[in-house]
């Protein structure tokens, strides 16, 4: 009798333990975000349950993970068709990322830590995408931009196309920018810059990811990402950008 509850009892902590387990691993699950295009040198993602990766191309990126680079960049095509090219030295954090051909529920909130990126946005409603900086936050109304942290902790944004809304995290003032080539700057405890003209600086740094014309025709395959990911072909990347102030 006590050798049938013992190994009853034995049976039973074992089933709990798997459980436990399942549980674990279901928490840790992740939703798929994106696909990697392509990487130059190195880049990583470390997931919400803190392990971290190495990125290859046709890798996926997932809700929670931090795409972080070295000396090089990585290529993102998100699940609703988004572009976005991560430059060097740079931290991205995908936040949330939802999308369905319905429309419902459809979530984009990304943060870019330091370095730059340069992208162009997809099907996700323009009502329900935010990336945030630092400084600031990043509205858009079917867009596509760049962004540019200094050494200072600065963040520049300049419009490739549609428009963008800056608003500083201690400023109820904000800057639109509605034409492209125009930049604003959001410094801490400030609110963004006026609209102007970017400066060529801003404009090699990112010509250096991916030219605004290459990101649009990659963006314009209307591609999405279904399952596991598909081959895509790739944007080119360009030569590394020249030494300057703004690198991270």
């Amino acid at each position: 009798m006590t050798h049938t509850l013992l190994t009853g009892f034995k049976r039973l902590l074992q089933v709990t333990a798997a459980l436990l387990l399942l549980s674990s691993w279901n928490a840790f699950a992740a939703e798929m975000a994106g696909q990697v295009l392509a990487v130059k040198g190195m880049a990583s993602a470390t997931g919400a349950d803190g392990v971290t990766r190495s990125l290859k191309r046709a890798a996926t990126v997932n809700v929670g993970d931090v795409v972080t680079t070295d000396e090089g960049s990585v290529q993102l095509r998100m699940k609703d068709g988004a572009v976005i090219v991560v430059g060097s030295g740079a931290e991205l954090e995908i936040r949330a990322y939802s999308y369905q051909d319905s429309g419902a529920d459809d979530e984009a909130v990304l943060h870019i830590a330091k370095g730059m990126l340069r992208t162009v946005t997809g099907s996700i409603d323009k009502s329900n995408y935010t990336m945030t900086t630092p400084t600031g936050t990043i509205g858009i109304r079917g867009t596509a931009y760049g962004i540019v942290i200094g050494t200072d902790g600065s963040v520049s944004v300049v419009l490739d196309g549609g428009a963008v809304v800056l608003s500083s995290f201690t400023s109820a003032e904000i800057a639109v920018l509605d034409v492209p080539g125009l930049m604003s700057i959001i410094t801490a405890n400030q609110p963004p810059s006026a609209p102007a003209p970017t400066t060529a600086e801003l404009n090699g740094l990112l010509n250096g990811l991916a030219t605004a014309d290459a990101m649009r025709s990659m963006a314009g395959s209307g591609t999405v990402i279904e399952g596991d990911g598909v081959d895509m072909p790739d944007i080119i990347i360009p030569p590394s950008a020249p030494e300057s102030n703004y690198a991270p």
